[in-house]
């Protein structure tokens, strides 16, 4: 390739030469110069004959211009057209990049994309429940609703003047039971807990209203309620499904409900050290249940288990609701009083951000 480049460059040369001679021709006349420095013909021309190197009488110096072969500048030819094309050594080709008005610290960096990542998920795990209530404070409250309900549930007559009490302790004993499956605790129906669930889910299936056929619905899973917390479930129950889960047996309003009870006992007997040490046990008590529904209430069928900012909520109600009940069983009001702001504040907190 460069052979052939060197080739006809070489050939345009001399066929170049050949032109200019026959244009200007042997000892043509030279024109002298204007004053303006233009030329109109050759006699204007300063004649300054030399002979440069054995070349024709056709080469001459124009004042202004320098050594002209006709009206081209002589040192635009090579000197030794020919030594230079035999000289087979490549040229170099020089690379130049686009210059910029940039300073080197103006110059844009490149920018690697970080990978998308995106918040981790909550682990889906099972719940420490011993850290959140203990399986003896479970089984009174179980037993509490059990005894509550067996006095209001003797006749029609107790059931209809009772009955709009009955659905948030329902759903209260769905969620508990549920826990109980799931306690590291020590429980005698924990075995049967599952079943217990579903049987305080289908007492409020049906909106309950007064009369026979409410009193019905809910007396028949009462009793055997009953029967499997002592130990002898009926037959001929379906098997609880272990996917089901808090969601499935209680709603979140109802459950909700329950919660504003216990927070109205914790604030309603708290108020002053006298009256915290006349309910301690109580509060105690309460104050764990609380800690348990609201742990129950951040469960993945509610919804809002992945969200962060719930999570934190629930999580912050909890800790202030076993703060309390420590407090209580240990007798220190002082700190009892300064957890209970902080559960009225994830309330607060809470239901800004979520509640419709």
């Amino acid at each position: 390739m460069m052979t052939k480049i060197i080739y006809h460059t070489t050939l345009c040369m001399i066929l170049s030469c050949l032109l200019m001679l026959s244009v200007i021709g042997c000892g043509g006349k030279k024109t002298k110069p204007t004053d303006k420095g233009q030329t109109t013909d050759h006699k204007n021309k300063t004649k300054k004959q030399s002979n440069i190197s054995g070349s024709s009488s056709n080469i001459f110096e124009n004042s202004e211009k320098g050594k002209m072969l006709g009206d081209i500048p002589y040192d635009v030819w090579f000197k030794d057209p020919i030594a230079i094309a035999g000289n087979g050594t490549p040229v170099a080709i020089v690379k130049t990049t686009p210059q910029t008005n940039q300073t080197p610290s103006e110059t844009i960096p490149k920018i690697t994309p970080k990978p998308k990542t995106t918040s981790p998920q909550p682990s889906g795990g099972k719940v420490d429940w011993k850290k959140v209530i203990p399986a003896e404070v479970l089984n009174d409250e179980v037993k509490s609703i059990r005894n509550r309900f067996t006095g209001k549930l003797k006749t029609v007559g107790t059931y209809n003047r009772s009955y709009l009490e009955f659905k948030p302790f329902c759903v209260s004993m769905a969620v508990l039971s549920e826990i109980a499956s799931e306690h590291s605790g020590s429980l005698r129906w924990k075995k049967n807990a599952k079943l217990v669930r579903n049987l305080s889910a289908q007492m409020i299936s049906e909106k309950l209203r007064s009369g026979a056929k409410s009193y019905k619905q809910i007396r028949i899973p009462f009793e055997q309620i009953c029967d499997t917390l002592d130990g002898s479930p009926p037959s001929g129950l379906k098997k609880p499904s272990d996917e089901d889960s808090f969601s499935d047996v209680a709603d979140m309003g109802d459950v909700m409900k329950r919660m504003e009870m216990l927070i109205k006992f914790l604030k309603d007997n708290a108020g002053n050290e006298n009256t915290f040490k006349k309910y301690q046990d109580d509060l105690k008590h309460r104050a764990y249940i609380l800690a348990a529904l609201t742990k129950a209430m951040n469960s993945e069928g509610y919804g809002n288990s992945d969200d962060e900012v719930y999570t934190k909520y629930t999580n912050n109600m909890v800790k202030a609701c076993v703060a309390m009940a420590v407090a209580a069983e240990s007798d220190d009001f002082a700190a009892f009083e300064k957890a209970m702001p902080q559960v009225n504040q994830s309330c607060i907190d809470c239901h800004t951000a979520y509640r419709n």
